[in-house]
Parts: structure tokens; C-alpha cells; sequence
């Protein structure tokens, strides 16, 4: 391999590299209880909607109300507060 080809190949390499980006939208669980999930702050969010809480524990958005969100906790929700 000489070094142009190597070069060229770096070329395509980082013309072809895309960046994506994402938003992070945070709010607060303001109720725990029985593996469901009070959280305030979240009005974006819609109904199925995957939620991860900072336990690194997920959840599944089902209760949408105006001011929280009910939100089912698929693992151990004991950590959460």
C-alpha cells in the first residue's frame, strides 16, 4: 500500500462520516409506587413512548394526564426516586 491510496481511502472515509444528534428532554418523578411512575415535566411525550429513568431502569409512557406522565417501570423501580 503506498501512501495516496491510504489517503484517498481516509478521504471517503470522512466524507462519507455523518453525525446525528439527539435531544434529551428531562423530567421528575414526583410519585413512585407499585412499579408506576409519576413523572412532571415530560409534556412532549406520547402514549408507548420508551423512558429511561437515571437508574438506567426503562419504562413504557400509558398514563398521559396535563401536568405528569404515568409511566410503567420494566425492571426494578425501588431505585427510583
Amino acid at each position: 500500500m503506498n501512501k495516496d491510496f491510504i489517503i484517498e481511502q481516509l478521504k471517503k472515509q470522512i466524507e462519507g462520516f455523518k453525525t446525528e444528534t439527539s435531544t434529551e428532554k428531562v423530567g421528575k418523578v414526583i410519585e413512585m409506587g407499585d412499579g408506576v411512575a409519576r413523572v412532571s415535566g415530560l409534556s412532549d411525550l406520547m402514549a408507548s413512548e420508551m423512558v429511561e429513568f437515571p437508574n438506567g431502569e426503562i419504562g413504557v409512557a400509558l398514563n398521559l394526564e396535563e401536568d405528569r406522565v404515568g409511566v410503567i417501570v420494566l425492571g426494578n423501580y425501588t431505585g427510583i426516586k
